[in-house]
């Protein structure tokens, strides 16, 4: 029987892990398993991990904005203290590139995210 996705059985994950010779792409080796390569051969090395998910998440998800991208296709809403805002320039970078967005399309893009992020967390002030 040939495996649904080649490049996450366990041989090919097992050898993304120990062929990875950085953090970002271990990083990557654990998300996608061999489809690291692919996704570094594609979109080039980046010193930054999470713009490489953005390229992945904007080509192969039909992720077309940062508050989707933040909330639902990478863990940074959940995972990091600040909601993964630290990395927000670099990765609306990515986005106003590989969408064609404009100045005022992709402020209001991060404008959104702070507003959705500011209403998820509203509670927190009635505890």
């Amino acid at each position: 029987m040939e495996a649904l996705n080649k490049y996450t059985t366990v041989d090919a994950y097992h050898e993304a892990q120990v062929s990875a010779e950085n953090e970002i792409q271990k990083k990557l080796a654990e998300r996608y398993g061999k489809e690291n390569q692919v996704i570094l051969e594609k979109y080039g090395y980046s010193d930054n991990y999470w713009c490489l998910e953005a390229y992945q998440a904007i080509h192969t998800t039909m992720c077309l904005n940062l508050t989707d991208f933040f909330t639902r296709r990478v863990p940074l809403f959940l995972a990091e203290k600040d909601h993964g805002l630290k990395y927000l320039e670099v990765i609306a970078q990515v986005f106003k590139e590989q969408l064609s967005l404009t100045d005022p399309q992709i402020q209001k893009q991060q404008a959104d995210l702070k507003n959705y992020i500011k209403t998820e967390l509203a509670w927190k002030s009635l505890v």
